[in-house]
């Protein structure tokens, strides 16, 4: 039984379709890239399945429960988390403070707050940020940023979590320690779902691939079978793609 399923899904925002009929599965432990030129529909999908949005038709399953339709904490809360491709932080709060509304917030029984707090610390120590515990936020660089993101969306404590270009912005050293990282989050049991633009970093973690242009899935597969794929080339790698020049 897959983890996630989208089924037909459809939304449309005033007369314009920005998902036509998209479907795919996510298992449990996968990491699964969503990727597309801008504009396909990939953080439309991530909006839907986090419940900002309800489709105009189709329907989303959760553990074979569904969720459409939900309030994006009530999604949170069943065990889907998601990071912001523009860090979202709590801009008054430290670091600790951020992570604990995570702990305390976004689960369906939250921790009291010396728990919350312990539990916050870990996070931020296994993302490599335990001397950023108490910087106020508006003094981190980006690539602590991103990381905030992600220590905010684990200590919700997810089943899945949903990365929208956490690795955006980042030198190839801190997109490699941050493909490091993701792969330990996979490794404690968290099933990834993401979208990235920068193609080296989607082979290097993806293994799976689903493809949109305007709103539809135009290719699924391996990362091999889709850089492979014409319409694929055709619609977002291009032409001259390093990928498939072999």
């Amino acid at each position: 039984m897959p983890l996630l399923q989208v089924k037909d899904v459809y939304m449309k925002f005033g007369g314009v379709m920005a998902i036509a009929g998209v479907s795919f599965d996510i298992h449990e432990g996968e990491i699964l890239a969503l990727i597309g030129p801008n504009g396909s529909g990939k953080t439309t999908m991530f909006n839907l399945i986090c419940g900002v949005f309800s489709p105009y038709s189709g329907h989303i399953l959760f553990r074979d429960c569904q969720i459409t339709g939900l309030k994006p904490y009530q999604i949170c809360r069943k065990g889907i988390g998601r990071t912001f491709q523009i860090a979202k932080p709590f801009p008054k709060m430290t670091v600790l403070e951020n992570v604990m509304v995570g702990s305390i917030y976004g689960k369906k029984n939250s921790y009291p707050l010396k728990k919350a707090r312990e539990m916050a610390m870990s996070v931020i120590h296994s993302m490599g940020m335990e001397q950023k515990w108490d910087t106020p936020v508006t003094e981190l660089t980006l690539p602590y940023k991103k990381r905030l993101e992600l220590c905010k969306a684990i200590a919700t404590e997810p089943h899945m979590l949903l990365l929208d270009e956490v690795m955006g912005g980042l030198n190839p050293s801190e997109v490699e320690e941050m493909i490091k990282l993701l792969k330990r989050i996979q490794s404690n049991g968290v099933t990834l779902l993401f979208v990235e633009h920068l193609m080296r970093a989607v082979m290097g973690l993806a293994e799976r691939m689903v493809v949109l242009n305007h709103g539809a899935k135009i290719a699924e597969g391996s990362p091999v079978e889709v850089v492979e794929d014409l319409q694929v080339i055709e619609a977002y790698l291009g032409k001259e793609n390093q990928f498939v020049k072999g």
